[in-house]
């Protein structure tokens, strides 16, 4: 029989295989949905998307804001600050061997009324937007 040229480890492999397989062709599934995505020009044109629903917008353009913050450890202006304070430490391990560490001691996150200007010279405030 052919039955007994068949071993255990060669089936797992190929069940496993399968599994993988069937993987990949869900996730493809969404790189397909993306592929597909509606493109517009300009931020006006979003009023054309916005029934389709659940919507996921990538637009760019001018960040500005009328009042930037300031950073408080580098040169630098900007409309999103976010402040994160960490301790470094050194900590024993087991076997006396000593380890680096950290932890986040605080954060804050600070957000300037901002705007977004596209190609178009279309403005649109913005509020609690996230990247």
């Amino acid at each position: 029989m052919w039955v007994q040229f068949v071993s255990k480890g060669g089936l797992v492999s190929c069940a496993v295989g399968f599994l993988f397989s069937l993987a990949a062709r869900a996730t493809g599934r969404d790189a397909k949905r993306l592929r597909g995505a509606k493109v517009v020009n300009s931020i006006a044109d979003l009023k054309e998307v916005l029934d389709l629903l659940p919507l996921i917008v990538a637009v760019r353009g001018f960040v500005g804001s009328k009042e930037p913050l300031e950073a408080e450890q580098a040169v630098a202006q900007g409309v999103i600050l976010e402040n994160v304070v960490e301790q470094h430490f050194m900590r024993r391990a087991d076997g006396n061997d000593w380890i680096r560490d950290a932890s986040i001691v605080s954060r804050e996150i600070r957000e300037a009324p901002w705007f977004l200007e596209d190609a178009s010279d279309a403005v649109v405030n913005v509020e609690g937007a996230r990247g």
